[in-house]
């Protein structure tokens, strides 16, 4: 190594001693530091369930309205486990609450809340005049309900932001709205009410919120334990239950304990930043360099260019890298443009034409059937667009490419409804969702997709002959690579 190269290398190598030597100070002066509205956890509890969507404390025991289970789970603080299990009708189980003497629990893929005793019986059911509660809290006389907005109140599909979700007291036997409150969450995931407060968690602030229900004001807030705080409950004195979608953990929160930092991070033995080793790499690198161009290595013989030049120069991967920038480019500008929530919309209304109810959700962006995503987890804009890759890396005219995709986006769209309605035929006889998920959208998809493939060569005589040409490329790429390999 040269000499000035060792020196160099010697600067940086001081230069990070002195980086870990002030950053473990500054972290030990901050540990002591309290953090602005942030409170301590007096337990940390691992959740029975992972859809943890509704909480309600009493008597010890907290409550659990789970949507994987379609239950309500009694779970014991003392011994962490579940007690009881309660069934409910619900295809997705969310907010909980108790007046007393029975449970309420919402169905937000169904529009619908129950009311549920503590024996298993349900008493009633009641359809919201709004698209999707998601919470629910019992102030002693009425219910209050979060809902957060459907497509039937804000039709807007280009918001770039959506309005907030409503917060409402409701008479469920009258029907009749009683009070509006409006959420200081855009996405809100649950409600409490305690001492003349309605208490809101934010998914998208990681906020949780007081407000007066009187007067309609927030009186404070603070950060939930979880990044994406969903379901919380009141516990005794001053102490709220908090459970999120970015953990498997309740934490038990206590108002009157302010967090220090000490509280929220573990300390480590050793502790390099990561902007340090970025700093470092960035200076070795021209030392590094500057050793490797004057010195000279043997050139051995490297597999990997040769399997890589055998490839580039074939048919096959001038097509297969064409099709794959095409169907890139079509699916972030189609999700860019909300073209998968404009095919879920039309699809959501081809569903409800035929008598199937689902649900737009302008906070959290989803629209739900029955318990599934249409938007999320079930539309195929991935084959769509994978399937335009391939049509326009074929060399047929222009025309008959429009054309051709018109054909296969309408068939791989009719195979998405015909599949959502055979997933809410498995949902309603209790078959888990993750199996027919898995089936349907990755094993019917590609099946789907070559048979269009499949219906399109036998259409188009060049698409045939594209298709030849690429297998006897392929063929003769392996070919050429097994023969060189021995």
């Amino acid at each position: 190594m040269k000499s000035d190269n060792k020196k160099l290398v010697a600067v940086v190598f001081f230069f990070f001693l002195f980086v870990l030597y002030v950053n473990s100070e500054y972290q030990e002066w901050k540990g002591e530091k309290y953090i602005p509205n942030r409170y301590k956890n007096d337990e940390i509890y691992q959740r029975p369930t992972y859809t943890t969507n509704g909480l309600y404390f009493m008597d010890g025991s907290l409550w659990i309205s789970s949507g994987l289970d379609k239950a309500i789970l009694e779970f014991d603080l003392k011994t962490s486990q579940v007690i009881r299990t309660i069934s409910v009708p619900c295809f997705e189980t969310a907010g909980l609450t108790f007046d007393g003497e029975n449970f309420w629990v919402a169905d937000y893929a169904r529009r619908t809340i129950y009311k549920v005793s503590i024996d298993g019986t349900v008493k009633g059911s009641y359809v919201t005049p709004y698209s999707t509660p998601y919470g629910l809290a019992w102030d002693g006389e009425a219910l209050w309900i979060l809902d957060v907005f459907g497509l039937e109140e804000y039709p807007d599909l280009f918001a770039n932001i959506y309005p907030n979700s409503i917060i409402y007291r409701y008479n469920p036997d009258s029907g009749e709205i009683l009070d509006f409150l409006e959420s200081p969450a855009p996405f809100a995931g649950d409600i409490e009410y305690k001492n003349g407060e309605i208490i809101v968690t934010g998914v998208t602030s990681r906020k949780v919120f007081h407000i007066n229900a009187r007067g309609k004001t927030t009186s404070s807030w603070y950060y939930a334990p979880d990044s994406l705080p969903r379901a919380i409950a009141a516990g005794e004195e001053n102490t709220y239950f908090i459970t999120g979608m970015a953990t498997r953990e309740i934490f038990q929160v206590n108002l009157d304990k302010r967090a220090q930092y000490s509280d929220i991070r573990e300390p480590s033995n050793v502790i390099i930043p990561f902007w340090s080793i970025i700093m470092v790499l960035i200076l070795l690198l021209p030392i590094f360099l500057d050793e490797l161009m004057t010195r000279e290595y043997p050139r051995k013989e490297n597999v990997l260019e040769k399997l890589y030049s055998f490839f580039i120069s074939s048919e096959l991967s001038a097509f297969l890298v064409k099709a794959t920038i095409i169907s890139v480019i079509i699916y972030y500008i189609s999700d860019y443009f909300l073209f998968r929530k404009a095919v879920a919309l039309v699809t959501k209304a081809i569903l409800d034409l035929f008598g199937f109810y689902t649900a737009y959700v302008a906070g959290s962006d989803f629209v739900f059937l029955e318990g599934c995503s249409i938007e999320k987890s079930c539309l195929s804009l991935f084959f769509i667009a994978v399937f335009l890759g391939v049509v326009f890396a074929t060399t047929i005219s222009l025309k008959k490419k429009v054309l051709l995709s018109f054909v296969g986006f309408g068939l791989i769209s009719a195979w998405n409804i015909l599949r959502l309605i055979i997933l809410v035929i498995l949902l309603r006889g209790n078959v888990p969702t993750v199996f027919s998920h898995d089936v349907f959208f990755y094993v019917g998809g590609f099946i789907v997709l070559v048979l269009v493939l499949k219906l399109c060569s036998m259409v188009s005589p060049e698409i045939a002959k594209d298709f030849s040409r690429l297998s006897q490329s392929a063929e003769e790429t392996f070919l050429s690579l097994y023969s060189h390999g021995e």
